[in-house]
């Protein structure tokens, strides 16, 4: 797995989550910026465009990058049942915004139209107190 990804991050597709991107597995991957302003979970499904006459064949991965283009995490399909690739996991945004890039990749003769689904939820970071009003309690 690469560490870092070389590619003009200018060229990115704007994805606003919670909305579906259809795309096609070229013989280059496509790369997404996806930007948030607060923390939470960012989850990716990549999988075939259903209905498709030319649906996804073959192996895909879908990789979700860092700000500064570093590999987070990547994802080559969930199961052999399900082959849809899947990315949850939980990213930091700040106020002003902070971009995060999700490339898309056939692998081998991967071919065919993608659905590519993403949702982002704030929340509070995994394994932290979560901050409650104080009560009294009455006895």
């Amino acid at each position: 797995m690469s560490t870092t990804a070389a590619f003009d991050p200018t060229g990115a597709i704007a994805l606003t989550a919670g909305a579906s991107q259809i795309g096609v597995i070229s013989g280059t991957p496509t790369y997404y910026a996806v930007r948030v302003q607060d923390s939470g979970r960012l989850t990716a499904e990549l999988g075939p465009l259903l209905g498709a006459v030319n649906a996804l064949s073959g192996t895909t991965r879908l990789t979700l990058l860092s700000p500064d283009r570093q590999v987070l995490v990547q994802s080559d399909g969930q199961s052999t049942t399900n082959p849809n690739d899947l990315i949850d996991i939980h990213v930091t945004g700040v106020s002003g915004g902070t971009t995060y890039y999700l490339e898309v990749q056939g692998l081998g003769s991967a071919a065919g139209t993608y659905d590519l689904q993403t949702t982002f939820v704030t929340a509070t970071p995994p394994v932290q107190p979560v901050s409650l009003p104080a009560t009294s309690v009455e006895g």
